[in-house]
């Protein structure tokens, strides 16, 4: 077991700071225009909010556009200004993940190695990079999602209320990005049923205390449109972001049958075969092209769902609180988006992405110290990092030739066949 003072885990985190950003941050500006939702919603919405305006993107609550927004603001209206927030908060999902593994695991030997296996599985996904360098909500969501998670499990460890205000906040701040991060409390309604010890008074006052600081961190967001609207208006704004989700399966795919990639990436059943789908093509001629395609990193996602499920039932029938944690909100990310009616996309597992690699990363500690299966991890990881250093090129945008994909037809990834959506 190796033991990390505090200065040498704060120099730790640094690294991977500094690795994940420089990641992150190089050839931010390509492609130098706006691509997939950017340019259909969230720039366009992010301009508009700059000036006042916030009619555009009406379906989204406002706070991720706000980000946004401040990268615009801080770096101006390109490139840089429209990634920026995305790099930075990509960035802090990976520290939040390496601190949420310690977190998790203290009690267990190798808990440093544990949670920098963790941080850098995240650091390597095509999922959490891609999103990392483009100026959707997804990434917003995630990390705030996490942020809460974190102190949701501290919360367990000692059932404090300050906990819980915390979970709270970021609750709160998640769900000013994208509603879906109510599903969250369908993880923290089961935990507190089977692992809070307190009396049942207690665990629903804390309960009460989450969904009411949500509720007004959520309302606070509101902030700036409130300075220019009515209460009223408000409302009218939330009648009217449900009826467009409500009506949501009219507005799209109506005029062409879906192909099978197609079902692959809006079929949240299908999910698990972890489909590609493009963000942007750019067909240069002479043979060559630019590609950003997105789909999570198929050894840690394959992986991750294996040891999610076959761990993580063990470790409820043993109440172990560390896997049972990992499985019960990995659940409640994914499982409910089979009963919602409208078509969702596979990128809305990004938050579920984090809990994965944390999984990975506990399977794998007992075979690195294991010196027989200690070669197996090494191979592992060699082919986790080649995977992204081979894939990088076409999640950045880079120009290779068309022949490029002929070693991923071995992957079951067809290049012929990946969907692409452009507006």
């Amino acid at each position: 077991m190796l033991k990390v003072s505090l200065k040498s885990s704060v120099f730790l985190i640094v690294i991977l700071a500094v690795f994940n950003l420089g990641l992150r941050l190089f050839r931010l500006d390509q492609p130098p225009e706006t691509y997939f939702d950017e340019l259909a919603a969230y720039v366009p919405a992010a301009r508009d909010y700059l000036q006042g305006n916030f009619s555009t993107n009406f379906e989204h609550p406002l706070l991720g556009k706000l980000l946004i927004g401040a990268g615009i603001a801080l770096l101006g209206d390109n490139p840089w200004g429209w990634r920026v927030a995305s790099a930075v908060f990509g960035t802090a999902g990976v520290i939040l993940t390496y601190l949420l593994a310690r977190r998790m695991f203290a009690a267990r030997p190798g808990r440093t190695w544990t949670s920098l296996l963790a941080a850098l599985f995240l650091s390597l996904d095509f999922m959490w990079f891609v999103h990392s360098r483009i100026a959707l909500l997804e990434i917003f969501l995630a990390v705030f999602i996490l942020a809460a998670l974190y102190f949701l499990w501290r919360y367990l460890e000692n059932y404090f209320l300050k906990e819980a205000v915390l979970v709270g906040i970021f609750l709160g701040l998640a769900l000013a990005v994208k509603w879906s991060a109510v599903l969250v409390f369908l993880a923290i309604g089961v935990l507190f049923l089977l692992f809070h010890p307190k009396p049942f008074r207690q665990r629903l006052f804390h309960f009460l205390v989450i969904v009411s600081l949500t509720l007004a961190v959520y309302l606070a967001s509101y902030a700036p449109y409130l300075a220019q609207h009515s209460l009223a208006d408000l409302v009218s704004l939330h009648q009217k972001m449900i009826g467009y989700h409500q009506g949501i399966n009219e507005l799209a795919f109506e005029d062409k049958p879906l192909t099978w990639s197609e079902n692959l990436v809006i079929h949240p059943w299908l999910w698990f075969l972890d489909p590609p789908m493009g963000y942007y093509h750019q067909d240069l001629g002479g043979g060559r092209m630019q590609q950003i395609i997105m789909l999570s990193h198929p050894l840690i996602f394959w992986l991750g769902l294996f040891v999610m499920f076959w761990s993580g039932v063990k470790a409820l029938r043993r109440r172990n609180k560390e896997f049972s944690f990992l499985l019960i909100t990995f659940l409640s990310l994914y499982l409910p988006w089979f009963f919602v009616s409208r078509y969702q996309f596979i990128y809305y597992l990004l938050s579920a992405i984090p809990l994965l690699c944390l999984g990975v990363a506990y399977f794998l500690y007992p075979h690195w110290q294991n010196r027989v299966k200690r070669w197996d991890v090494i191979f592992y990881l060699a082919a986790v990092a080649a995977a992204f250093i081979y894939l990088y090129p076409v999640l950045t945008a880079l120009t290779v030739p068309d022949t490029y994909w002929r070693p991923w037809l071995w992957f079951g990834i067809n290049p012929d066949q990946i969907p692409f959506y452009s507006d």
